[in-house]
Parts: structure tokens; C-alpha cells; sequence
């Protein structure tokens, strides 16, 4: 993931003068894609500079382009359809933005944890299992407001964005044991 992490963009230039946030996987209400337009308006409402880019297939793309639209959201929200490899994408952004309504465990949550990015998850039922609130995540309620406050908090408090960074590259896992285990336990059978 970090060596994939280090490929060239090729159709997106994040934009260095705002907080760039990103979301990886489908774009639907099972996400929470809903709940993260709604909270990009309250964020653009308060006077907020951000982009928060999109990387997934777009289920329901009219109903959130014209979301998009009628909330004149379009300098704010980018959807970057499917990407083959988001390594670059998630490596680039400030902030990674969780608001799936229910996930078993979370690819996209263990892939940001490896780029050690600041992570607001929403608090489904395993979110626990993962993150710890205020020490590597910040975990907000599965609505607009909360999670427009708990990234406007990250959005302005670059010293919890470092203090989530730190403590993921201190605590990163290595599988690597354990897949030694697998290949042995596949060449003895």
C-alpha cells in the first residue's frame, strides 16, 4: 500500500491552499454519502475551505450531482468515479472521511490507518474495533452536524491531525508473521 501509495496522479491535483478530505467506496446511503453531502453544505454554511473528493462507483449519481448542484457545492465536492489504485488519492488528502451507516471490517479504514491519515469514522456498530475516540479517530454520530463538527475540528486543529497521524505510525500491525503461518500451513498439506 505505501509503495502503491507513491504513483503519480495523473487527473487530480490537490488543491494545497484548502484542507482536502477524502472518501473511498461506494457513493450511496449504506455509505453514508448522503450524510457527508449534508455536512459539506454545513461546512460550506459556516465558511469552511475544503475539497472533499470521492473515489467509488456512483450508484445514485443524479440524485447526488443534483445535490451537488442546488447546494452550489460544486467547488467543494469532487467525484472521482473508480480508481484502480486510490493509494495516491488517500496519500494526498489531509483527512479521511468515513460515513458508512454499517461495515463488517473496513478496507478502507485499515488502508488509511497503513498512510497514517487522520480519520473521522461514524460510529457503526464495529467501529470499535478499529478506533479508539480521540486517540487514533475521531468518531462522530451517523449525522449532518456531527460529522461537520467533528471535521471542522480536524479542519482547524492541525495538532490532532498530527496526534491522530503519530499514534497510527507508532501502532502500525505487520501481518506478516501470519502469513508466513498460512504459507507453511499450505506447503505441509
Amino acid at each position: 500500500i505505501t509503495n502503491l501509495s507513491q504513483s503519480k496522479l495523473y487527473d487530480t491535483n490537490f488543491d494545497k491552499t484548502v484542507v482536502n478530505l477524502i472518501s473511498v467506496g461506494h457513493i450511496c446511503k449504506r455509505k453514508g454519502s448522503d450524510i457527508a453531502l449534508k455536512a459539506a453544505k454545513i461546512l460550506k454554511d459556516r465558511g469552511k475551505s475544503f475539497k472533499w473528493y470521492f473515489i467509488g462507483k456512483n450508484d445514485e449519481s443524479d440524485f447526488y450531482e443534483k445535490f451537488v448542484n442546488k447546494n452550489d457545492l460544486q467547488d467543494y465536492i469532487i467525484f472521482l468515479g473508480l480508481k484502480s489504485n486510490p493509494f495516491p488519492y488517500i496519500k494526498q488528502a489531509d483527512i479521511l472521511v468515513h460515513p458508512s451507516q454499517f461495515e463488517g471490517k473496513s478496507i478502507a479504514l485499515d488502508e488509511a490507518k497503513i498512510l497514517c491519515k487522520p480519520i473521522v469514522v461514524t460510529n457503526f456498530s464495529t467501529v470499535k474495533d478499529q478506533f479508539t475516540d480521540r486517540v487514533n479517530a475521531s468518531i462522530c454520530e451517523m449525522n449532518p452536524k456531527d460529522l461537520a463538527d467533528k471535521i471542522e475540528e480536524l479542519l482547524t486543529n492541525v495538532a490532532l491531525r498530527n496526534q491522530y497521524s503519530a499514534y497510527l505510525a507508532q501502532h502500525q500491525k505487520d501481518n506478516t508473521a501470519e502469513i508466513e503461518k498460512l504459507y507453511k500451513l499450505l506447503n505441509t498439506t
